[in-house]
């Protein structure tokens, strides 16, 4: 072969392997590109999720200030209860001491009754 020839052949394996690489490269960008579509899709799922979240969250901290409220006001009415509860036991106490001082006074008073007969 001559030495036009020759370089012919060189640029022409040149050319082919310059294609081939280009080809190569337009399928790894076509991935790239495939690949970057999919990521923004999972992207996008992800945010929505995370926007539920939140959403569910805001909803548990509401339920939450709620129940505490509810356990708080709970507490104040037991606390009244056993207010009342020790209020109604020392005016039972005193009932009944007053109780036992009206029997004893009546017992006092048959005596004295049955004495004058």
């Amino acid at each position: 072969l001559g030495r036009k020839e020759e370089q012919a052949l060189k640029l022409a394996v040149a050319l082919q392997e310059s294609e081939a690489l280009l080809e190569r490269a337009e399928e790894e960008s076509a991935r790239l590109r495939a690949e970057l579509s999919e990521t923004r899709e999972e992207r996008r799922a992800a945010a929505q999720r995370v926007e539920g979240v939140h959403a569910e969250l805001h909803d548990v901290k509401r339920m939450r200030d709620e129940l505490y409220a509810v356990v708080m006001e709970f507490e104040t009415q037991v606390a009244e209860v056993q207010k009342q509860v020790k209020d109604l036991h020392h005016e039972r106490h005193q009932l009944s001491e007053e109780c036992a001082q009206a029997t004893a006074a009546l017992r006092v008073a048959e005596g004295d009754l049955a004495r004058a007969r």
